[in-house]
């Protein structure tokens, strides 16, 4: 008798136990991330895979302040609607798939996208900010550098050519 009180607390107590163990190691979920700064994201993706001099890195963290709430702004002030998200993912991938590029590009998007004019200025706005980081990197990379930055771009086009189903 004294035996099957025993077994019948450690069976009582391995129940209580069990969801507990169950969830243990399993990762906490906290707030969620922040989205990653804009400006950051433009800088690392133009300079990753290159050698930079610590006054480069300096330098760049200083675009990444300057340009990131910059940035940051005008991506909310271009927020667009559910309904303007899917018509401007579909008219992305139709004029990717028709070969525009640049501002043929943007404009065939822009006009499916239906932009207000708030969001149509929004949208230039980024895009001249856009353009202006992209330049100040480039000033401050070095001959071979840019030569090395052109060797990786080819690279990767490469092996997203390789990549798509034929």
């Amino acid at each position: 008798m004294k035996t099957a009180r025993v077994w019948l607390t450690l069976a009582a107590a391995l129940l209580i136990a069990s969801p507990l163990l169950a969830g243990e190691g399993k990762k906490k979920k906290g707030p969620p991330k922040p989205p990653p700064c804009p400006a950051a994201v433009i800088v690392d993706g133009m300079v990753k895979g290159l050698t930079l001099k610590d006054d480069q890195k300096k330098c760049f963290e200083e675009l990444k302040k300057e340009f990131g709430p910059k940035l940051m702004k005008a991506i909310e002030e271009a927020k667009l609607t559910p309904e303007q998200a899917k018509a401007r993912k579909e008219a992305e991938k139709e004029a990717k798939e028709a070969g525009k590029k640049g501002k043929e590009f943007y404009q065939a998007v822009d006009a499916a996208t239906k932009l207000t004019e708030e969001q149509k200025a929004a949208f230039a706005k980024r895009r001249a900010l856009d353009k202006e980081l992209r330049g100040k990197v480039m000033a401050e990379l070095t001959d071979e550098q840019k030569a090395e930055m052109k060797k990786i771009a080819e690279e990767a086009k490469k092996k997203a050519q390789e990549k798509k189903p034929k």
